[in-house]
């Protein structure tokens, strides 16, 4: 059985149309969850867009055709099956583009991939280059990114009864 280190990694499945099925990742092996012991996977994204006229899900077990596999359509379930992915989440990454994914600076949901990901010694750096050290890091995906700072401001704090007091 092979060894296989999945973490830290963003997987899509954007398809919404056609016929057929459309899986991020797929094991031959059955869904007894000892058959992945050689399997580390965590720190990923999952998410999978909503089809007409198609299968799509997160991942499919048991095999890869179409009349023996056991397609695990949600993140609860592809974690229960395969006993990974524990702090995994389910978000789609806003992306400059479909060419371009690298990840758009300061959407909130790209927040959630920041600092999120495992430290690997076998991967110092990102796609661009750019060291994955920090108090942040690393992130989930291929693009590492610095979060915005974000700086909150009030004018005003309301007391039980109404009573306001002014701040500068």
């Amino acid at each position: 059985m092979p060894v296989l280190d999945i973490r830290n990694n963003i997987v899509m499945v954007t398809n919404t149309v056609g016929v057929g099925s459309n899986y991020g990742i797929g094991y031959a092996l059955t869904s007894n969850t000892g058959n992945f012991q050689n399997l580390t996977s965590n720190n990923n994204t999952f998410w999978v867009a909503s089809a007409s006229g198609s299968q799509n899900a997160i991942g499919v077990v048991n095999g890869l055709t179409t009349t023996t596999n056991i397609p695990l359509n949600t993140l609860a379930y592809w974690q229960s099956t395969t006993g990974k992915d524990a702090i995994s989440q389910n978000i789609l990454p806003v992306t400059i583009s479909n060419s371009n994914m690298h990840i758009v600076l300061g959407n909130a949901t790209n927040l959630l991939l920041n600092g999120t990901g495992a430290s690997l010694a076998e991967v110092t750096d990102d796609i661009d280059c750019e060291a994955r050290t920090g108090p942040n890091s690393p992130d989930i995906g291929a693009d590492e990114f610095n979060a915005p700072n974000i700086d909150v401001a009030f004018d005003a704090i309301v007391r039980p009864g109404g009573v306001t007091t002014c701040h500068s």
